[in-house]
């Protein structure tokens, strides 16, 4: 169980499972293993209360050993698969776990 205090939001399994599903569904264009280890980075880097990743683009494409605009990429990617979305505010980018995938339930899950 996770404790009340944790920045990680709750996700079901089913929610968990359709990221997953989308992810290994990818073509091999998209380089599903940079994608996969984005979502979970995020996942441990998560504001619970908003959704924000509490990190800047510089310092998630350090932590994953890849460059800004390879995660720039691999952010739409997942922002297209309806895993994230963005705002943008002058030059900067907050990055948010999409609200449909994160805290309601998906089409079949009860």
């Amino acid at each position: 169980m996770i404790a009340a205090n944790s920045n990680l939001p709750i996700l079901s399994r089913g929610q968990l499972e359709y990221v997953r599903k989308r992810i290994q569904h990818l073509p091999p264009q998209s380089r599903q293993r940079n994608v996969h280890d984005a979502f979970l980075l995020m996942m441990c880097r998560v504001r619970n209360t908003s959704g924000a990743v509490l990190m800047s683009r510089k310092q998630m494409a350090a932590e994953l050993g890849i460059s800004p605009r390879r995660l720039s990429t691999v952010m739409t990617t997942l922002e297209n698969i309806g895993v994230v979305r963005r705002e943008r505010k002058g030059l900067f980018v907050t990055y948010f776990i999409d609200e449909k995938v994160a805290w309601e339930k998906l089409p079949g899950e009860e």
